[in-house]
């Protein structure tokens, strides 16, 4: 094939500005060869490709934070006594679709198995928990309502319940709807 160079096309030389697409880069990277691009010419990017690397980093960074508060969380569970970690039987009605579901489920069937109340934001869970249990109002709960219980048994301040409620909102808890005191709180 003949080269592309002619009078309207110079070569490229060191330094050059170029306008690089993001999903070139991509490409350059994954062949070991992005280094040398940016050592040898001036790289640029769509404001668009830009938006989009930026807001790719900040996930990575959101799901390392996350991946940390696993880590802690786990570390907590292990080594403080007041956690109890005890297996849970799956009712035979579950065994023929519990390949993967015993992990989401534990806590529900665990609550089952020992009667106790369930403490989850799954709203599906809860009110499956729940219709099970129709006369038991403790049956199942979530963290809007953990929190209000410890307002009200004067572990939490108000402040606090506000406080938390708006970080529930920035994780994205779309139904949860805020007690008036919250709201008093917050304004």
């Amino acid at each position: 094939k003949p080269s592309g160079v002619d009078v309207e096309h110079p070569p490229l030389e060191r330094s050059a500005e170029l306008c690089i697409a993001l999903s070139t880069l991509w490409t350059l990277s994954q062949f070991d060869v992005l280094t040398s691009v940016l050592d040898t010419f001036r790289v640029r990017l769509k404001t668009t490709d830009r938006d989009e690397v930026l807001a790719n980093l900040r996930t990575i960074t959101v799901q390392d934070d996350v991946w940390q508060w696993h880590v802690e969380l786990w570390d907590v569970i292990q080594n403080d006594q007041r956690f109890h970690q005890k297996p849970c039987t799956i009712p035979q009605e579950w065994q023929k679709d519990a390949e993967g579901i015993e992990v989401y489920l534990a806590g529900f069937f665990l609550a089952q198995q020992e009667q106790l109340s369930l403490l989850t934001d799954d709203r599906v869970l809860q009110m499956t928990v729940l219709n099970q249990r129709p006369t038991a109002r403790d049956a199942a709960c979530g963290t809007a309502q953990l929190l209000v219980a410890l307002r009200d048994n004067g572990q939490l301040s108000a402040d606090q319940v506000a406080e938390s409620y708006l970080q529930l909102f920035t994780w994205r808890y779309r139904f949860l709807i805020p007690p008036a005191a919250v709201l008093k709180t917050l304004a």
